[in-house]
């Protein structure tokens, strides 16, 4: 569309920036004003910056060295909820946002399956049971918090309101900079309360930005 400007999140789906409603060649100043007025207002599906921090630490591919020093001493945390995006945890941890983008990588959680709590709307995972089949695209994926401090990890763990959770050792998987997959070692909080307070809704990283965006805009 002429006038826009779109830009590709990393699943390939866009988001309009910016639409310039000016006529192309305004005749004078009367026209461009009249041309604003009629235009239909502009609905940013996600804020531009929300998408820029989100690609950010969704490109933020340690060197081996570096994964080395984000999983020791403490194990690093997986989160698969809104603490994937960047500026929820710079704000639930106090932190600089662009900072906290290169204290986060991707990761994949395996053999476990993703679930939400009943009435409450907040993802959760469950580990499947032995011998169900999965392909990879039930593999969870989420970001990787390395080496977080013990304050940081309750302050984690007041935000998501842990009841019918336990901190679990997982392993998940992690990409390098130069393409090396890695199983490490990671904390991640697993459901552990009864299945008929969950549902088969899927939480989705992308549809949680829209959501708050018009929720911003309305």
């Amino acid at each position: 569309m002429e006038g826009a400007t779109q830009s590709k999140l990393p699943n390939g789906k866009s988001t309009c920036n910016a639409v310039d409603v000016r006529p192309a060649s305004p005749k004078d100043e009367d026209d461009y004003f009249t041309a604003k007025s009629s235009a239909e207002p502009v609905c940013t599906e996600i804020d531009p910056e929300h998408a820029r921090l989100y690609c950010l630490a969704l490109n933020n591919l340690w060197p081996r060295s570096e994964l080395y020093r984000q999983i020791v001493p403490t194990p690093p945390v997986f989160v698969y909820c809104s603490l994937m995006l960047p500026w929820v945890m710079a704000q639930v941890l106090g932190a600089n946002t662009e900072q906290t983008t290169t204290y986060m990588t991707p990761a994949i959680l395996r053999n476990y399956s993703r679930a939400t709590v009943k009435y409450a709307e907040l993802p959760t995972i469950v580990r499947r049971r032995a011998g169900s089949t999965a392909s990879d695209k039930d593999d969870i994926q989420g970001m990787l918090l390395g080496s977080p401090r013990d304050w940081a990890l309750g302050r984690i763990e007041e935000y998501t309101a842990l009841d019918n959770h336990e901190r679990d050792v997982v392993e998940v998987e992690v990409t390098t900079d130069n393409g090396e997959k890695i199983v490490v070692a990671a904390y991640a909080h697993v459901w552990v309360g009864n299945s008929i307070l969950l549902e088969d809704k899927i939480w989705d990283p992308v549809e949680y930005m829209k959501s708050s965006q018009q929720r911003r805009q309305s």
